[in-house]
C-alpha cells in the first residue's frame, strides 16, 4: 500500500513538472521553479486556512464549499486559458 501511495502521489508531480518544462523548453528551470513555488505555496497555506475556517464557522461544510469554489474556479480559468491559446508567436508543435 505504501508503494501504491508513493507512486500515485509523486507520479503526478513528475507529470506536472514535465508538462511545465515542455511548455518553456528554453526556460525550463525558471518555469519549473515558478510552477513549484505556486503549487507548494498553496499546499502550505491551504490547511491552516481550512482549519481556521472550520474553527470560525464550527462547520466543515463552509470550508468544503470554499475549497469547491476554488477548485471550480481553477478548472474554469484553465479551460478559458486553454481556449485562448498561447500568447507567444512561436509555431504550435
Amino acid at each position: 500500500m505504501v508503494v501504491a501511495l508513493g507512486i500515485s502521489t509523486q507520479g503526478g508531480n513528475a507529470v506536472f513538472q514535465t508538462a511545465i518544462a515542455e511548455e518553456a523548453p528554453d526556460r525550463a528551470g525558471w518555469a519549473s521553479g515558478i510552477g513549484m513555488s505556486l503549487g507548494f505555496t498553496g499546499a502550505i497555506l491551504a490547511p491552516p486556512v481550512f482549519g481556521a475556517t472550520v474553527d470560525e464557522t464550527g462547520s466543515f461544510a463552509v470550508a468544503l464549499v470554499a475549497v469547491s469554489v476554488v477548485l471550480v474556479s481553477g478548472v474554469g480559468l484553465t479551460h478559458r486559458l486553454d481556449r485562448a491559446g498561447p500568447r507567444s508567436s512561436r509555431p504550435a508543435r
